[in-house]
């Protein structure tokens, strides 16, 4: 009974670790924001576009 209260436990944990783990990754990178950084750092590297 001892061993199965344990695993319980550790499943229930792990569990709430990934809930929290995809919540915080959906507010610290959110996609728009990476894309135009991202555009912003291709732009610093190669220069300005000729015309």
């Amino acid at each position: 009974m001892k061993r199965s209260c344990k695993l319980y436990r550790i499943l229930v944990f792990f569990s709430i670790l990934l809930i929290f783990a995809c919540v915080t990754i959906n507010i610290y990178f959110p996609a728009e924001k990476v894309e135009s950084v991202a555009g912003e750092i291709v732009e610093d590297i190669r220069g300005p576009n000729p015309e």
